[in-house]
């Protein structure tokens, strides 16, 4: 069963249940007051008829009458009782025998049984729906004073009420069904709005009324579908990154490959000089080297989902000297001055990993570099924390395209990137490098001016040593 429908029967049950139980109470509780108050003046008209009996007729003997007015037994009774009430009554012995009656009256000794000198009591019979009170009470010696009074009005009055209670219910009942329907379409209509916005994959923001639950409901809608839509452009972006760094890839192999192939086919197909099968093969080698960097890059960002690497301490000059070192043949072949300054200090790294960050950082640098051919390769020692920078005179870099340079496959450039034999790699590497070792990187560029990479490693109480 849809929602809609279960709150509108839900509440039609809930408003005929109220109303039917609330009316029958009311109904029955007027009732019970009405024939309360019957009671009690049924006692007010015996207490009456035995007063007048007493102060109006002398009392010396009665006589007994069966049903059927045939006189047992006779003495002086009452001469000539006119009754001038209205009130019907009857004379009874302790046994219930009618002694004298005015009206009709029935041989009944049950409720003698229930009460004794000093109260009285009353009984409801009911004669092809005419309801009769009667009310006895102890009167003189061994005699018991009967009054009775018609109260058929009373119960014809709460029948009337229930038959009333009906039609009122079933015309509640249909006002009801027209007036929940209208408030239910209204109460679920944002519901219907969430529905439908979820069917579509419409990311639009639904209008929000009121201040009420489902009014909270759509705003923490709106808040989750702005979310996810901008998500799914993140993740429609990293596709479009996946895809274009297959195709690079499949690429950068195409070439390297044929040249490979070629190289190889010529040496094994011809006979060439010394001079040439050494170029072929330096080719050959140069190509396969291409191949082999690709692959590693790769294979590290996977790798590094890992986390049990092992931390050293080294000595922060020792180690960048080497990278120094190592580096400098490259950009002593390119025209590139590297300017170097270390402070003393302890690193806590792993060794390889730490120089794979310093090496695609100063490879970026070397990349960036057009007119003015200097990198700085910087080491300060601040408090517990070292830090290193690395900082060109290129390029640099947008400011959009700062916060997406450590995705994997973002290339600010592609170009530029692609002819230098990018991948999109380099600094994702870096990211999930410095995060192993609790660091943190920081990229300030200016285009076209300046780009510094500051690296913050931080002291030995981080690192499980």
């Amino acid at each position: 069963m849809k929602f809609f429908w279960k709150i509108y029967f839900s509440m039609m049950v809930m408003i005929m249940i109220c109303f039917s139980v609330g009316g029958y109470l009311l109904i029955q509780q007027g009732f019970q007051t009405s024939l309360n108050r019957e009671i009690q003046n049924s006692y007010n008209n015996n207490d009456v008829m035995a007063s007048i009996l007493n102060e109006i007729y002398g009392y010396d003997s009665y006589q007994i009458v069966d049903d059927e007015n045939r006189i047992i037994s006779s003495d002086n009774i009452y001469q000539s009782i006119e009754n001038n009430t209205n009130i019907l009554f009857c004379l009874r012995d302790n046994k219930g025998r009618i002694v004298y009656r005015d009206g009709s009256f029935k041989k009944n000794n049950q409720l003698i049984k229930k009460i004794d000198n000093k109260k009285q009591g009353y009984y409801i019979t009911e004669n092809k729906k005419h309801f009769v009170i009667h009310t006895i009470k102890p009167y003189h010696e061994n005699m018991y004073l009967e009054t009775k009074s018609d109260i058929t009005t009373l119960f014809k009055n709460r029948q009337h009420q229930f038959q009333l209670l009906l039609y009122y219910s079933i015309a509640l009942l249909i006002m009801s069904a027209i007036v929940i329907y209208i408030l239910t379409k209204w109460l679920i209509q944002p519901i219907l709005k969430l529905s439908l916005a979820t069917k579509k994959m419409d990311f639009q923001p639904i209008p929000i009324k009121g201040d009420d639950e489902i009014s909270q409901l759509t705003h923490d809608f709106n808040q989750m579908s702005e979310k996810l839509s901008y998500t799914i452009d993140e993740l429609q972006e990293t596709i479009e990154r996946q895809n274009m760094f297959v195709g690079n890839f499949a690429h950068e192999l195409k070439t390297p490959l044929t040249s490979i192939i070629g190289y190889a086919d010529v040496l094994r197909s011809k006979k060439l000089d010394e001079e040439n099968i050494v170029m072929y093969a330096n080719s050959i080698v140069q190509e396969g080297q291409r191949l082999e960097r690709l692959s590693m890059k790769l294979l590290q960002l996977i790798i590094l989902k890992k986390n049990d690497f092992i931390f050293q301490k080294v000595s922060a000059k020792f180690f960048l000297k080497s990278i120094e070192e190592q580096i400098s043949f490259t950009f002593q072949k390119n025209g590139i001055q590297l300017i170097t300054q270390y402070d003393d200090g302890d690193l806590y790294i792993e060794p390889d990993l730490m120089k794979t960050v310093l090496m695609n950082l100063l490879d970026n640098a070397r990349k960036a570099v057009q007119q003015h051919r200097v990198i700085q390769l910087l080491g300060k020692k601040i408090e517990k924390n070292y830090i290193i920078q690395v900082i060109d005179y290129g390029c640099g870099i947008k400011e959009e395209d700062i916060s997406k340079i450590m995705e994997p496959f973002y290339m600010a450039d592609k170009s530029r990137s692609r002819s230098q034999g990018g991948s999109g790699l380099g600094l994702a590497i870096v990211n999930e490098i410095v995060k192993l070792h609790h660091g943190e990187i920081q990229i300030e560029s200016v285009p076209y001016h300046h780009t510094i990479v500051t690296l913050t490693l931080k002291g030995e109480e981080y690192y499980e040593v």
